[in-house]
């Protein structure tokens, strides 16, 4: 497989806000995802996220896997609770993909490391 784009979903706990995160997975194991607020991600994207107030992980999403099979989340260097998703799983195609009820504090550093 190659590279792919998707989304990663956040909501706003406080204020229901919901932040669509465009997201660039890398073609391979061992990697950093990458971000970007407005526009595509791109490989040269940060490889992080830091969380503007409380929020939840509500969905991920891609077109395809890339050769990564997974990722694991994290924030502020440290694995979160329930935070290794498998993309096979997350397929843009799949209507009943799992939803994610994952919390992050305000001002977290969020990212994603993906595992073969």
């Amino acid at each position: 497989m190659a590279a792919q784009n998707g989304s990663i979903l956040l909501i706003g706990l406080k204020s229901g806000k919901t932040y669509n995160v465009d997201t660039y997975f890398p073609d391979a194991a061992g990697t950093f995802l990458t971000f970007a607020l407005t526009g595509a991600a791109s490989s040269t994207s940060p490889n992080f996220l830091v969380l503007p107030e409380d929020c939840q992980v509500y969905d991920l999403s891609l077109t395809t896997s890339p050769t990564a099979t997974n990722v694991t989340l994290y924030a502020d260097n440290a694995p979160v609770v329930g935070g290794v998703i498998r993309y096979a799983n997350q397929l843009t195609s799949l209507p009943n993909r799992q939803r994610f009820n994952i919390r992050l504090p305000k001002g977290a550093q969020f990212q994603g490391i993906q595992a073969a």
